[in-house]
């Protein structure tokens, strides 16, 4: 049934999986999954991350899964620990903010019939990725307080206690 959904061109699942949201500023052509086994068919790539900040968002795991999904996402490859100032928090939380909101509210539009048009998304944008911003900071400062680098094991204990609220939609 699924790959019947993915092959379908009028496919609602298709078109999520496929749209800027999961593409966009792929961070490296590597991390992109190839749903019709072409890799010159760029244009039908899920960006990896993105399909995984998604889950988190939306799985039914616990805190700690999430959180640790999350590090694992920021912390591409084995590092046993995460410094605040860390560049793929930076770039990745705020595009999980999106996919938290935006994204949802594109595709229930969409469903409705009240798409709203790429001027109007792109002013909406300006103004969201303000207020992203201010939460990723109150993010990291809930989650690291005054240190500057936390373990692998502190930061996902943060996450997923007293900050568990910054990993759900």
């Amino acid at each position: 049934m699924f790959g019947r959904e993915l092959s379908s061109e009028t496919s609602e699942l298709k078109r999520m999986l496929l749209s800027p949201y999961l593409q966009r500023d792929a961070p490296d052509k590597s991390d992109k999954l190839d749903l019709n086994n072409k890799p010159q068919d760029s244009e039908k790539k899920i960006w990896v991350s993105g399909l995984l900040l998604l889950g988190v968002l939306y799985s039914q795991g616990s805190s700690e899964a999430k959180a640790s999904t999350f590090f694992e996402i920021v912390q591409n490859g084995l590092n046993e620990s995460i410094a605040s100032q860390d560049k793929d928090i930076s770039e990745l939380y705020p595009r999980l903010l999106t996919l938290a909101t935006v994204f949802v509210y594109h595709f229930t539009g969409a469903r409705l019939g009240k798409a709203i048009s790429e001027e109007e998304e792109r002013k909406e944008m300006v103004v969201l990725d303000e207020i992203f911003k201010d939460i990723l900071e109150k993010m990291l400062d809930s989650v690291f307080g005054l240190q500057s680098k936390l373990t692998r094991s502190e930061f996902i204990q943060a996450l997923a206690g007293p900050a568990r609220q910054y990993l759900d939609p």
